[in-house]
């Protein structure tokens, strides 16, 4: 009996000594196989990083472009006014738009703005304290910018001859702070002071001193303006810093 439980010691003794070298052969084996495994991914999974960071990059200006539009769309609004005019939320501040003026209204609420161009060359050109002359000022558009630009310190003396769009101005100018600096004339521009034929577009940017084209025309053709020149209205002011005719 005890013969028989020695050799049972003996076997078990073996068997675990075995066991031992053999886990000591392949653990590390293990190991290092796993080691292998986890860089080979991970330098996969940095080169799909780096092709993923390559594509991105090239979509990176749409999307900033689509971010700043979808801001801006969002901050952009238009409100009916009674009966009369529209509010809309602008890049230069809120303009009030003649209800059935429908391309403008929908040109203002799509970009906020009409000629980002014209406006960013005014706003690098002026300064507080100049003059800025805005003929043709339509809404208003560029004389709110000159004046936002000059902090409110100088004039702008707006020539806008259609009368609604005149009377618009001047509660577009109260309503955003700069009644005392904007100096609206509600009158045409030309080489002489007369009375003249404006006729009427179909949105008041395209008002004329010239007949329209009949498809570009609105229902009430035309009015009769006042004319003056610039000479004349600028006779008591101050040197003009920049001049703006849009006409």
């Amino acid at each position: 009996m005890a013969a028989r439980m020695q050799d049972a010691k003996t076997h078990l003794a073996r068997t675990v000594e075995e066991a031992h070298l053999a886990l000591n052969e392949a653990f590390p084996q293990s190991i290092e196989s796993a080691n292998r495994a986890i860089l080979t991914k991970l330098v996969d999974g940095h080169a799909l990083q780096q092709q993923l960071h390559t594509e991105l990059s090239r979509f990176a200006p749409q999307m900033d472009r689509i971010e700043v539009y979808s801001l801006a769309g969002a901050r952009r609004h238009a409100v009916p006014c009674g009966a009369g005019p529209v509010m809309v939320r602008t890049a230069v501040g809120y303009v009030l738009c003649g209800a059935d003026d429908h391309a403008l209204i929908a040109s203002l609420i799509e970009s906020g703005e009409l000629e980002s161009g014209t406006r960013q060359l005014i706003e690098r050109l002026l300064s507080p304290g100049d003059v800025f002359i805005d003929v043709g000022a339509n809404v208003g558009m560029h004389s709110l910018a000159a004046a936002r630009t000059m902090g409110g310190d100088g004039r702008v003396i707006a020539f806008e001859p259609y009368t609604p769009t005149a009377q618009l101005l001047e509660r577009t100018t109260w309503m955003n702070g700069f009644a005392e600096m904007i100096e609206i004339h509600n009158v045409a521009v030309s080489n002489e002071q007369t009375e003249r034929t404006l006729y009427l577009g179909m949105t008041s940017g395209h008002h004329s001193l010239y007949p329209l084209d009949p498809s570009f025309s609105a229902s009430e053709s035309s009015i009769q303006v006042q004319v003056t020149t610039l000479d004349h209205a600028m006779a008591q002011l101050p040197a003009a810093n920049l001049i703006k005719i849009d006409v």
